[in-house]
């Protein structure tokens, strides 16, 4: 299985990019470090939806 491939690749990629932005000086990188951090945070959201439908979990 390649890393992009797996949910813990994401949550990953997501703890690093909020720790990113918090340490930002720049607003501006900040934001683009959030932003990712949310697209990260929506595959994430996408990747469970199929699983939760499949084991009747909300």
């Amino acid at each position: 299985m390649r890393d992009y491939d797996s949910v813990e690749y994401y949550q990953s990629r997501e703890e690093k990019e909020r720790a990113l932005a918090a340490a930002a000086l720049d607003p501006k990188i900040a934001a683009i470090h959030l932003d990712m951090a949310e697209r990260y945070a929506a595959i994430i959201m996408r990747s469970a939806l199929p699983r939760a439908a499949n084991h009747g979990e909300p």
